[in-house]
């Protein structure tokens, strides 16, 4: 934080800090902003003796929600803020929800560790995890009697653990029915409900209920809401509304556009897959309708967990096939998200069926040459593919020893005859991007074929925010784009609206498009942020995306 920074502290009628303790006690405002955004989330994550008891867990907030969400008061400055915390003991073990000064959860702890809160406000994440992180996405509580309960939205399964230490998890069905396990302080299941009543049991498999009827079975309940009461003779299974829903939306999305979403527990060279949320589902069918009709046909789409793909990975694609990693699946919407990787992955499913996949040989196919051209990429005989400078410079990029990762982690060499003109040999992306004949799109910009599937990807999602950024780039890859609507549709019948859209060719449509471009141009030629790659609230360095790099 900067002296400037304003700061404050909201306390409790519980707690009250100590009036001795100060701020640069706790090495707060020494650096900048990020360092001390960085100090706080340690000092979150260490022994709670390290900070003193009367701060208890201190986040950087603005109107009630954590600072890392990008937020800031009305003059600019981050306000810090004590956060209250709920806590209960369960079986001996503590469970907490801490919470901001509007009363939202921003962390958790239970049995699976410490979860904080991202993005939404409902998806919290391990802190735990570095990389393919688990999340959950979902409510936590404490209610009167000191159960911790926590809600899932994604699926519909509300996980509690009473005081006693015995658990309980239910769904309801799409016809208002609910099922229900309780399970003693052994795992045991004890009770069940169902569309039959309530049923009880000593030893987990023998069931009786209030009727006097008698079964065997045993009974569960998936992390994706689905009952089950696994027996011989009259074995069960019932979807949770939220599961049921997310199914009817797989196969609508498998037929209208002939790819096929893989069911929970295919086999990928990842591992298993999973059933994906209505939430994602619904974000990729958005995604899958702004490609064109018919150019999708025998894809096969993954959706992997936590701990599955590459690391720092979100998403890859090979032969026909591609993955969504959970770094791409903890926030489904925008260009960070899962929306954004998909738009990208699917345009690297296009481009197979250019004549090329690999864009990087000495003589590609006229399209893929004119596309290479279109982003500032030139082939050299000794490097490869290099990029250009404004001043006739050529730039190679190479992999950074000290970030093994691809994509943003990309340095660019000097390459070209005599000396750069500054004698800087080695430049950031930043730094490139500064100099770039062509400006970059995003900084995932290390290979021909990764500039086209980024801006390709860009003009579907934000059409205005590709024209504001390079006038240059998102004139080519609209043409280039209307070649494939063209191909699939018919020449001149549909075209990419101001939207990203796939809509008829109208007049109206046109001059929609027209003033978005002509706004973006402006944008771009008066220095607006909606044109700087680099700026404070752009988010477009992507990691490695594919799982086989292409030669």
């Amino acid at each position: 934080m900067t002296q400037e920074t304003e700061r404050r502290v909201e306390t409790t009628d519980k707690v009250k800090p100590k009036p001795s303790f100060s701020f640069g006690d706790l090495g707060l405002g020494a650096g900048n902003l990020n360092q001390d955004l960085q100090f706080i989330r340690d000092l979150n994550g260490k022994n709670p003796r390290v900070l003193p008891e009367a701060f208890g867990s201190l986040t950087l907030t603005q109107n009630g929600q954590p600072l890392e969400a990008g937020l800031r008061n009305q003059a600019g400055a981050p306000e810090l803020h004590q956060r209250p915390h709920d806590s209960t003991r369960v079986a001996g073990r503590e469970f907490t929800i801490t919470r901001d000064a509007g009363g939202r959860p921003v962390e958790f702890t239970d049995k699976g560790g410490r979860w904080r809160a991202k993005g939404d406000g409902q998806t919290f994440v391990n802190v735990q995890d570095q990389d393919q992180p688990r999340y959950r996405r979902g409510v936590p509580s404490i209610d009167a009697a000191g159960n911790f309960k926590f809600k899932d939205t994604d699926f519909g399964v509300t996980h509690t653990r009473m005081k006693d230490g015995r658990g309980r998890q239910e769904i309801e069905s799409a016809g208002g029915t609910r099922y229900a396990i309780e399970t003693n302080r052994d795992g045991r299941p004890t009770r069940l409900e169902d569309e039959r009543g309530a049923w009880t049991s000593s030893d987990g498999v023998n069931w009786k209920n209030e009727k006097g009827e008698v079964r065997a079975g045993r009974p569960s309940i998936s992390k994706e809401g689905e009952y089950r009461f696994s027996s011989p003779e009259n074995p069960q299974s019932v979807a949770s509304k939220e599961l049921q829903a997310a199914r009817e939306l797989q196969k609508q999305i498998n037929e209208k556009h002939g790819v096929t979403v893989s069911p929970p527990g295919t086999h990928t060279s990842y591992g298993p897959t999973d059933q994906p949320s209505l939430r994602e589902l619904t974000v990729l069918e958005r995604t899958l309708s702004r490609s064109p009709n018919g150019s999708l046909a025998g894809l096969k789409i993954d959706f992997l967990g936590a701990g599955k793909g590459d690391k720092g990975g979100f998403g890859s694609y090979d032969a026909n096939r591609f993955q969504l990693f959970q770094n791409s699946r903890v926030t489904p919407e925008g260009w960070m998200g899962l929306e954004g990787t998909a738009l990208h992955e699917l345009v690297h499913h296009e481009q197979m069926k250019m004549g090329s996949e690999f864009w990087t040989g000495k003589n590609p196919p006229p399209e893929v040459a004119e596309m290479r051209r279109a982003y500032g990429w030139e082939y050299d005989q000794k490097y490869g593919n290099v990029m250009l400078d404004r001043f006739g410079g050529r730039w190679s990029p190479q992999e950074d020893k000290n970030h093994p990762e691809h994509g943003p982690q990309t340095k660019w060499v000097w390459v070209g005859q005599g000396e750069p003109p500054d004698g800087q040999h080695t430049r950031s992306p930043k730094e490139m991007a500064a100099i770039a004949k062509v400006p970059m799109i995003s900084r995932y910009n290390d290979y021909p074929y990764e500039s086209h599937a980024e801006a390709v990807a860009l003009l579907r999602q934000n059409p205005a925010r590709l024209a504001a950024l390079s006038p240059s780039a998102y004139e080519a890859t609209r043409n280039w784009d209307q070649m494939q609507l063209d191909r699939h549709y018919g020449k001149g019948t549909h075209m990419r609206s101001h939207d990203g859209l796939i809509v008829p060719n109208t007049d109206e449509n046109q001059r929609q498009r027209r003033q978005m471009e002509e706004k973006a141009r402006h944008e771009h030629l008066t220095g607006h942020g909606n044109g700087q790659l680099f700026s404070e609230e752009e988010r477009s360095a992507r990691p490695c995306c594919t799982a086989h790099r292409r030669k």
